[in-house]
Order: C-alpha cells, then structure tokens, then sequence
C-alpha cells in the first residue's frame, strides 16, 4: 500500500466508517496529502516515527478525528504540542468552520505544519512556535477546545491548559489507557486549579467523561478522556 493510493484512501473512509464518522472524497484528499508532505519532510527532519503507510492512515489520521462529532461547528480549538499537525489540522479538515491555533515548541516542526496549511489552502488555521506555558504572550483568547496527543501526564496538561480553557469549554486528550485511578487524581488537580490558582471562578463545575475505541484494521485500544468545565451563572 502506497500513501495516497486508492487503497490507502479507502482505509480511512472505510476505517471512518466503522467508527460512524464520515470521511467525504474531498477530505480524504486533503489527508492523502497532508500524508504525502509528511513523508517527504520525515526525510530531513524527525516529524513521525510512524513511517507505513497503514499505520500512518490509523494511526495518525483515523486517531486525529475520533472526537470530532463532539466539537461543535466554529469552535476556537487549541492543540499543544500539535508536532506533525495531529490532531489540529485533521480536525479542521473534518470541521472546516474551526479556528484552530496549533502549539509547538520546534521551529522546524512549525515550519512543517506552516507548509502543510498553505499546500491544503486551509484558512482561519495558525502555528505557533512557543510552548503551553509562554502562549499568552502570543495571543490572550480563551478556547472553547483543547486537545492534545502530547501530553502523557494528564495532569500536566491540565493544569498548563486550563489558564486557557473559555468558560463551559473542553478539555480533549488522547492515551491508550486512563485508569479509575488516574481519573480520581485528575479531579483532584482540577480542583486544585481552580482553587489555588484561580484559573475559572470559584464555583466552577466540571464532568469528565471517557470513551473507548478500538482502531480499525491494526485492533488498537484507545481512550479519549473529555473534561468539561461549566462556570457558575452570575
């Protein structure tokens, strides 16, 4: 199987399918490109250690788009630590109507996902070269989405991001696991945030809420942990 060939493309339409997402012709399209320009540059500087194409199609573009019937249209979404453009800019594609701000640190990586955006003609899209905790000195709009395939400590991620999160907005992160255990911590640093550091109001509510998935074809578990904050009425 070669990156953009018919069976390629069929893979994440059909994979899509099986996950009740539809992928349409156009959007499989701008993957199969965004694919192709990752290969490309993987040559010269390390963007992915997923080289097949198989995997390349599951595990990067299937994985990218598994909560996207959970955001809504025209959503501001931030992604941290987007490296190669997932899941940022799979997501706009599925959801064209998002303004989306990608995060990363490697001005390399930036410089690849800058491409990226140009070659796919997306708009109301934007890299960033900083990282979580200086992104206020680039821009100081809160975000109705947060998502992050980077972060393996999910209470990191939560207490870096939630300075950022709008009021009633999420919190989307990607792991191939998250235990009971780890979910009743997470509640506890959440509510240390809001506390201690008075990052919402005093009163804010939260859910979380996880959802597990097999990814098709390649049988991988995957978890997708949502956090929901909900600010208390004036």
């Amino acid at each position: 199987m070669k990156i953009a060939s018919t069976a390629w493309k069929e893979t994440i339409v059909a994979g899509a399918r099986e996950l009740d997402i539809h992928v349409r012709p156009g959007q499989v399209d701008q993957f199969a490109r965004h694919a192709s320009i990752l290969k490309e540059w993987n040559q010269k500087i390390n963007l992915t250690t997923i080289v097949d194409p198989l995997e390349m199609a599951i595990k990067h573009f299937l994985d990218a788009v598994l909560p996207c019937y959970y955001i809504q249209p025209a959503s501001r979404i931030l992604d941290v630590g987007s490296g190669a453009g997932f899941p940022g800019v799979a997501l706009k594609v599925m959801i064209p109507t998002l303004q989306v701000t990608l995060v990363e640190a490697k001005r390399k990586k930036v410089n690849f996902l800058k491409h990226v955006i140009r070659e796919l003609g997306l708009t109301q899209i934007e890299a960033v070269q900083t990282r979580i905790e200086n992104l206020n000195q680039h821009c100081r709009v809160k975000f109705d989405v947060i998502v992050s395939r980077a972060f393996s400590d999910l209470h990191q991620l939560i207490r870096l991001t939630l300075p950022y999160l709008a009021a009633s907005g999420q919190i989307i992160a990607y792991k191939a696991k998250v235990s009971a255990a780890e979910i009743r911590a997470l509640r506890e640093t959440i509510i240390d945030s809001i506390s201690n550091q008075r990052v919402l109001p005093p009163g804010t509510d939260f859910q979380i809420k996880t959802l597990t998935f097999n990814l098709p074809v390649l049988n991988l578990p995957r978890t997708v942990l949502f956090l929901r904050c909900c600010c208390p009425r004036a």
